[in-house]
């Protein structure tokens, strides 16, 4: 089994920023939701876990997979919003450039950021690495908690046609359920967060 999470809420997820390369600790808020999930055990205890090596991925695999042995994975982090980073929509909506990249995004880089091609090729090698640690050793549950474009970026291209892109991205806290059989993925149950946190 592999359990894709979340990280829990940054203040920046709390303003609706992009926030991708940033590398922000999580908000009190966060922290305290995260707590509030570990006490419902909505994530169960699993042998190995994997974090993208950003504060809020590890803070977040320490708070719900205390016990577990923990790996950082660099390819597992966010896309990388460059110019943009740290600021939402209303800051952005009058940009020459972000207006452009918006119209552009499946085709050109984020300035001084990434590509979608890039961030895509990136987390599917990460992925590959995960699906070959979970083929090594077919018994063993896996955590991988990392970012909410990262999970959407799997979860599309294991299941595609079966929702949009952004549908796929879970809520900080939540993320998925995946049942492997022979290194394949072959079914998934989402995990929400809010039923055991409140909503937020």
């Amino acid at each position: 089994m592999i359990y894709l999470v979340r990280h829990g809420l940054t203040w920046a997820n709390e303003e609706h920023r992009y926030c991708g390369s940033t590398d922000l600790p999580l908000s009190d808020q966060g922290i305290r939701i995260l707590n509030d999930l570990k006490k419902a055990a909505i994530w169960p205890i699993v042998d190995f876990c994997y974090h993208s090596g950003l504060q809020r991925t590890l803070q977040t695999a320490s708070i719900l997979f205390t016990a577990a042995p923990m790996v950082e994975l660099k390819s597992l982090r966010e896309f990388d919003f460059g110019d943009f980073e740290l600021k939402n929509y209303d800051e952005l909506k009058d940009n020459p450039a972000y207006i452009h990249w918006i119209s552009q995004i499946m085709t050109e880089p984020c300035p001084n950021g990434d590509s979608r091609e890039q961030f895509h090729g990136r987390v599917r090698a990460g992925w590959a690495q995960v699906l070959a640690a979970q083929s090594d050793k077919p018994d063993q549950s896996i955590a991988v908690v990392t970012h909410g474009g990262v999970i959407a970026t799997v979860m599309n291209e294991i299941f595609p046609g079966q929702k949009h892109f952004y549908e796929w991205q879970p809520s900080c806290g939540s993320g998925y359920r995946l049942e492997i059989q022979q290194g394949q993925v072959i079914d998934f149950i989402e995990i929400c967060a809010t039923t055991a946190a409140g909503n937020y």
